[in-house]
């Protein structure tokens, strides 16, 4: 549901992949970066995997200088934000998410990706004759 938006209109105007850069704790990235539909917010996903929560930080704090603003967090709950979009009139984000966080449910679904990616290193690594 998420997806880029309309961008700014200032000169320089920030990137949606530039949000990437952004120190989240417990995560390496931030995923499902979207512009307010005016331009004027940049709303993300960040957090430990399955417990994602919205973040928010002003268009105009980003393409200001060098250092990073502090994001604001939208959304707390154990489980993570599955889906989100904003209004038409930028005034709200619409989000779903599971009602629980299944800790067990998380450690398989790592070991099934950890099985899927030993098996394509093997499948992709050259045979010895």
């Amino acid at each position: 549901m998420a997806d880029a938006g309309p961008r700014a209109a200032a000169p320089g105007a920030l990137d949606v992949t530039d949000v990437a850069r952004y120190p989240l704790p417990g995560t390496n990235a931030a995923t499902g970066a979207a512009f307010s539909p005016d331009g004027r917010w940049l709303v993300f996903r960040g957090g430990a995997d399955g417990q994602e929560q919205l973040h928010r930080v002003a268009v105009d704090a980003l393409t200001g200088g060098a250092e990073l603003p502090e994001a604001v967090t939208l959304t707390a709950g154990l489980a993570g934000v599955d889906d989100w979009e904003w209004a038409p009139d930028s005034e709200r984000i619409y989000f779903v998410r599971p009602d629980t966080f299944d800790a067990a449910e998380k450690e398989r679904k790592e070991k099934a990706r950890k099985a899927r990616s030993r098996r394509l290193r093997r499948s992709s690594s050259p045979r010895s004759p």
